[in-house]
């Protein structure tokens, strides 16, 4: 989704939101409820009416929603003490914690999306 909006690509961005991605966004409750049809419907709709018919503005939107509740789910600010141990308090270093690969993974996409580090440095 990132990648659509990054391009500008608003075609590419529908293609992804009504399929690919379909299901991620702020209506997941209504998978068991709808079928995939009436989701994607209802969903364009949606994009029309809040977004403006940007499917750019609600993949980005989306995107930036699912990797912070990630980030803030399975990372960590953490403290280190030298493999060798000790007794010295200015050799506690800081550092991130991830819960696995995965949210390693998503923790880049802060610094990708974010510029570089600025508004959430890891």
């Amino acid at each position: 989704m990132y990648e659509a909006a990054l391009n500008g690509d608003e075609e590419a961005a529908k293609d992804i939101v009504l399929g690919e991605f379909l299901w991620v966004g702020p209506f997941p409750y209504l998978r068991k409820k709808v079928s995939e049809q009436e989701f994607a419907a209802d969903l364009a709709e949606s994009v029309e009416r809040s977004w403006g018919g940007s499917y750019i503005a609600y993949a980005l939107e989306n995107a930036v929603d699912l990797v912070t509740v990630t980030v803030q789910a399975e990372c960590r600010p953490t403290l280190y003490l030298p493999e060798e141990g000790g007794s010295d308090p200015s050799q506690v270093s800081s550092g991130w914690g991830f819960s696995g690969l995965y949210a390693v993974v998503y923790s880049a996409n802060v610094l990708s999306y974010g510029g570089g580090g600025k508004h959430y440095p890891l």
